[in-house]
């Protein structure tokens, strides 16, 4: 296999190790998707031989967790800062003597999904159709691994013109929206910007926090944001809790 073939994920070759004993320990009768920034990133990069950022491992499994998350602890991951019935972060360390920064760790934000397949779960729970895609993760040494991606009706489309386009509505779609448009897509329809607007007013303290911390780390500083959305005629500051929630 060529290495320009390789999806951009697996060009570490630390991150290409530890994803190969996730493979190994996926539980028959079971699935591992990779899908939104890992997906979504190593398309475009296939497209346009650029890098975007990306600092987990978004991840969709189907079938049974428990033995899932049994054996990724035999080899070694543990716990990261989410464990409920219907999602858990995995991680383990790329280096000897790891600190606390990202860049030293592998994180797999998995998802868990009962009765839905992959296809069911891209089109009622994915954000931006930029991010309708997925890769079975048995399939990413794979030489045709592009061929046998999962995607959304439009999603390749959007990705190939770099358009914002919203597939699921949630509170927190605008500050993806910001994220993605300081790295030159394309801005979604007056309507859909509209809509996330509305939304917003709904978003919980926590998530707020976090994806304010999340756009001004991404976009580079919270004037820049600011910037962008009033370029996107938004009046209301996202970046303030209370002027959200007066609308």
């Amino acid at each position: 296999m060529e290495d320009w073939n390789l999806p951009l994920f697996l060009k570490d070759e630390r991150v290409h190790r530890i994803l190969q004993e996730v493979i190994e320990v996926i539980p028959q009768n079971s699935e591992l998707y990779l899908h939104g920034g890992a997906a979504r990133n190593a398309i475009y990069y296939r497209l346009f031989g650029e890098e975007l950022p990306q600092r987990d491992f978004d991840m969709i499994f189907i079938g049974d967790k428990n033995a899932f998350a049994a054996n990724l602890f035999v080899r070694g991951f543990v716990y990261g800062k989410k464990n409920t019935e219907t999602a858990a972060v995995f991680k383990k360390a790329k280096v000897e003597n790891p600190s606390t920064d990202y860049a030293d760790w592998v994180y797999l934000d998995v998802v868990y999904r009962k009765d839905m397949t992959i296809e069911e779960s891209l089109k009622q729970k994915i954000n931006f159709t930029i991010n309708g895609s997925a890769i079975n993760l048995r399939d990413i040494d794979s030489p045709d691994w592009f061929d046998k991606v999962v995607m959304l009706p439009g999603t390749l489309e959007d990705l190939k013109s770099k358009q914002l386009r919203t597939n699921v509505r949630y509170p927190i779609n605008i500050y993806a929206c910001v994220r993605f448009i300081s790295l030159g897509f394309a801005s979604p329809s007056k309507k859909e910007l509209g809509e996330m607007t509305d939304d917003l007013r709904n978003v919980e303290e926590t998530k707020f926090t976090y994806n304010v911390d999340k756009v001004i780390q991404y976009v580079g500083s919270a004037e820049k944001v600011r910037e962008i959305v009033k370029q996107l005629g938004i009046n209301i500051d996202i970046l303030d809790f209370n002027s959200i929630k007066k609308g």
